[in-house]
């Protein structure tokens, strides 16, 4: 009889071995509760907390499937103290099963209790598995969701289930961390040698516990003898995450552990590798039928109308041209994938497709017409950074075009109608992709340097009455702030009118201009009136109106990530301020100018006659993405911003 153990060591190797906790230190049995889970009244380092996980414990496990050889099974003891009232809301929970066709993973078992303490005794209510209800998230992923009964502060929720998955090679992947902190995070990987996996650490999470060690015995499988090797990982008083903005995804910085497949062993011997090279890889998607030959077969409809007609004194300009003919042509589904979803011919008839129909026909195009362009695959934001140490395909979700121009390199995506032919849109902007080019992988940046500004011009007049103030407003947008208007608002006159009207504000006559041309800014103009503030005979306003923000959008008070704007921005404001006679402006405001490496902001009065003012001022981030410790800084720059932008002037009856 055969033995495995080989493919155990690979495994073993990939994990240092050290030991200094125990998870029976933590871990108490379902359903079983101790005076100190209920003394415990705060951690000692976020004393606001408003719930804290007591422990929360995990194992994954292959077991004998009944309709495939393996199964993976996951468990999951889960244990909450709810510390305060805002604290309730952990009463929700939700458990995420995966499907693919006919295969489905099974949520085989849940049981939940929420012990309390009341009148010097112990009660406890069990969840109640009608109430548990089912929602499908798209056509792969179901939830199933419940709400823990009779939860209130002081509350113990004690939860325990397992999943049953056909899918050997979705080994879970474990977070060490939560929103609210976790006393102790225990996981625990159960292997066999048909499977290989490597893990990847990721929020750099202070494990108290490392270890691995062959478990005494010998299992049986197809006239194989092989052992199971047991990894264990812990952490203890894990900090909560903080629910930040301005960063691509979460799963980037959270404290956990992921795993993926490096290598399947059959029981005969053979074997197939998972984990590759980069160059491979490159290799294997240029002859892959979805991408290289797909790209192969769209060159051949390329050669007829209209994409036969582009023309160009310059490559530039055939590029212009043809992605501009892309976008004219086919619409996105909405569908994000590496692979295209049906043929070129048929994406033709259809007119419409995925990010991977449309974008690598592009490619196909573009060379067609001479130039050197090659397909890039990306991981979008939300869906993770791409660590460039481990070679998997399945980092990548989503495809855009590059093409070389003398020394440039430009990048493309057709989806975006909204947008200049060289402009990615947000979705795409996150750190590096992966150029495909003839075996030859090369790493491009994906990030926007390219200012995005917007622009309010205002010219204030006051009612002879001094009742109301009429003015003229002038809103141009550039970069990425005008794809989103015009993505959002789709030039709709309601959807315009909802966005720039204010309590108290009432809009006349409106126009846009250039909406459809992404290379020109977009300009929406308006004239309106707004009711002053009128106090004794003092006359109070903000010169810029509503048009900078009220409340800054930088709320931590401190920063542990980068702060990710994803792109550089400005905001600019000029407002020209007609007094009426017999009327002065009652003090003029001191300017203001700041101006360094991470930002720059400005403003000032002008007086431009007896009757005339003229008030200025800008704000702008430098940079996309800035540093930590650059936090407080552009925060209390903006904070200074909107205090400027939004004081008030005031006139009064000239003496």
């Amino acid at each position: 009889m055969k033995n495995l153990s080989y493919s155990i060591l690979l495994f073993i190797a990939l994990v240092s071995c050290f030991h200094t906790a125990s998870a029976q230190e933590y871990v108490r049995d379902f359903g079983t509760v101790a005076n100190e889970d209920f003394e415990f009244s705060k951690f000692d380092s976020e004393p606001d907390a408003e719930a804290v996980i007591l422990f929360d414990k995990g194992t994954s496990s292959f077991i004998r499937g009944n309709t495939q050889a393996f199964e993976l099974s996951f468990e999951r003891h889960l244990r909450i103290k709810v510390l305060s009232n805002a604290g309730i809301r952990w009463a929700e929970h939700a458990i995420t099963l995966y499907q693919d066709g006919v295969d489905n993973e099974l949520l085989q078992s849940l049981d939940a209790i929420t012990f309390n303490f009341e009148n010097g005794r112990l009660a406890r209510t069990e969840l109640d598995k009608a109430t548990i209800f089912e929602e499908k998230v798209s056509d792969n992923v179901t939830v199933k969701k419940f709400a823990m009964p009779a939860v209130q502060k002081g509350s113990i929720i004690d939860i325990k289930y397992n999943v049953i998955s056909p899918f050997v090679y979705r080994l879970n992947d474990w977070r060490f961390q939560s929103k609210i902190p976790t006393l102790y995070s225990y996981y625990e990987a159960r292997m066999i040698p048909f499977y290989e996996y490597v893990f990847i650490l990721i929020g750099n999470p202070k494990l108290t516990l490392k270890k691995s060690f062959i478990q005494p015995g010998q299992e049986h499988f197809a006239g194989v003898d092989y052992s199971i090797a047991v990894n264990q990982f812990a952490t203890k008083n894990v900090p909560s995450f903080d629910d930040e903005d301005f960063f691509s995804s979460e799963d980037d910085y959270i404290q956990r552990i992921d795993f993926q497949l490096a290598k399947v062993t059959q029981a005969d011997g053979g074997s197939r590798e998972i984990i590759t090279t980069w160059p491979k890889l490159v290799s294997a998607l240029d002859k892959h039928f979805d991408f290289g030959k797909y790209m192969d077969k769209a060159a051949k409809v390329c050669k007829e109308p209209p994409f036969s007609d582009i023309k160009g004194t310059s490559d530039l300009e055939k590029l212009k041209v043809a992605v501009d003919v892309v976008k004219n042509t086919f619409s996105w589904d909405g569908y994000y994938g590496k692979f295209a979803t049906k043929s070129p011919k048929d994406l033709v008839e259809q007119k419409t497709g995925s990010d991977a129909d449309i974008n690598l026909f592009l490619v196909a195009l573009l060379r067609t017409l001479g130039l050197d362009a090659n397909p890039v695959i990306i991981s979008t934001r939300g869906h993770g950074k791409v660590y460039k140490d481990y070679p998997f395909d399945h980092f990548f979700n989503y495809v855009i075009a590059d093409a070389q121009v003398g020394e440039q390199h430009i990048l493309m995506d057709a989806t975006e109608v909204h947008s200049q032919y060289d402009e990615l849109p947000v979705r795409c902007i996150n750190d590096q992709g992966l150029l495909v080019k003839n075996g030859d992988p090369q790493w491009v940046s994906v990030i926007s340097n390219s200012q995005s500004t917007t622009t309010s011009e205002l010219t204030l007049s006051f009612s002879p009455s001094l009742d109301s103030i009429r003015f003229e407003s002038k809103n141009s947008s550039a970069g990425h702030e005008a794809m989103y208007l015009r993505r959002t608002l789709e030039n709709k006159q309601e959807a315009i009118q909802n966005l720039y009207s204010s309590d108290g504000q009432q809009i006349g006559r409106m126009s846009t201009s250039n909406y459809k041309d992404p290379s020109q800014p977009y300009v929406v103009e308006y004239s309106a009136s707004i009711r002053p503030e009128v106090v004794n005979s003092k006359v109070y306003f903000s010169p810029f109106l509503n048009a900078p923000p009220k409340e800054s959008e930088f709320k931590s008070t401190s920063r542990k990530y980068p702060v990710d704007l994803i792109y550089p921005r400005s905001a600019s404001y000029l407002a020209t301020i007609n007094i009426p006679d017999g009327y002065k402006l009652e003090a003029i405001p001191k300017g203001y100018k700041l101006d360094n490496v991470l930002y720059t902001l400005l403003f000032d009065v002008e007086e431009m006659s007896a009757n005339t003012i003229k008030v200025s001022g800008k704000f702008e981030l430098k940079h996309a993405v800035y540093k930590p410790e650059h936090y407080m800084a552009i925060k209390l720059a903006n904070d200074k911003a909107i205090d400027l932008f939004n004081q008030k002037l005031a006139i009064v009856p000239v003496e």
